[in-house]
């Protein structure tokens, strides 16, 4: 099948230089050729406030969760510290008697 440089441009087939020439005659009537410009398709100042505070409203819950998080772990971790502190006391006391109890049975 023979390469066919035409393109199809509603019922009719225009070749590589009838192209050409509508492209130019666009051209000179002032129509746009290509791609849009971005600045063409703008979102409305609202839309994008909107947009905008969702995003950053849903980033500060991430933020306070995360942070929720760490806090409810220090207070675990707290709570365990303090319960190993009652521990040590309760050793150290234990200890202290089994000296005193150790002194008084082997006097020097």
């Amino acid at each position: 099948m023979p390469h066919d440089s035409s393109v199809t441009h509603g019922p009719q087939r225009l070749a590589d230089s009838d192209l050409l020439a509508l492209l130019r005659q666009e051209q000179a009537a002032g129509a746009k050729v290509g791609a849009e410009a971005t600045s063409s398709k703008t979102v409305p100042m609202d839309t994008f406030k909107w947009v905008v505070g969702g995003l950053l409203g849903a980033i500060v819950i991430a933020v306070g969760w995360f942070l929720n998080g760490i806090q409810s772990d220090m207070r675990d971790v707290r709570k365990e510290v303090t319960g190993i502190r009652v521990e040590a006391a309760v050793t150290n006391t234990k200890l202290e008697e089994l000296i005193a109890e150790f002194r008084r049975r082997n006097p020097r």
